[in-house]
Formats: C-alpha cells, sequence, structure tokens
C-alpha cells in the first residue's frame, strides 16, 4: 500500500480506473465461462453487453471498487 502514496494524485485516480477496468473484464469473463459455448457471435456479443450495461448500472460484483460505475468512462477519457 506505502508505494502506491508515493504515486501523486492523478496516478491514484488512473489506478483506480484501471482497476475498475479489470473488475469489469473479470466479470464479463467470468460470465462467458460460467455460459459454456455460444450459438451464434450476436449471442456472445449479447451478453457481453448485458453484463457492461448491468455493471454500469451498479448491479457490479466488484467489492473493492472504489469509484462509482458512471465515472468508469469519464475517468478513462480524463486520463487521456
Amino acid at each position: 500500500m506505502i508505494p502506491f502514496f508515493a504515486f501523486d494524485q492523478p496516478i491514484h485516480q488512473i489506478i483506480f480506473t484501471t482497476n475498475a477496468i479489470e473488475c469489469l473484464n473479470r466479470v464479463i469473463r467470468k460470465s462467458i465461462n460460467t455460459h459454456g459455448s455460444f450459438p451464434t457471435e450476436h449471442a456472445a456479443t449479447k451478453l457481453i453487453y448485458l453484463e457492461i450495461r448491468n455493471f454500469e448500472k451498479g448491479g457490479r460484483k466488484c467489492e473493492r471498487l472504489v469509484y462509482p460505475p458512471q465515472s468508469i468512462r469519464y475517468r478513462v477519457r480524463r486520463a487521456l
């Protein structure tokens, strides 16, 4: 935890955003692995879309997400 505080405040926000993105990736990966196979590419795309939508609405499955999901896009854009 100490190395984290060695960075400036803008870097903290980027690290938190990265953690949120990794969390979303984990949620999507778990959903795909749980589902197994898909009949079409459209079915897989729809599942990913629904997981992202659920994540953004606050139905996330990550306990340690620091920023609210609505701000993820904003923080990524701002960091770039």
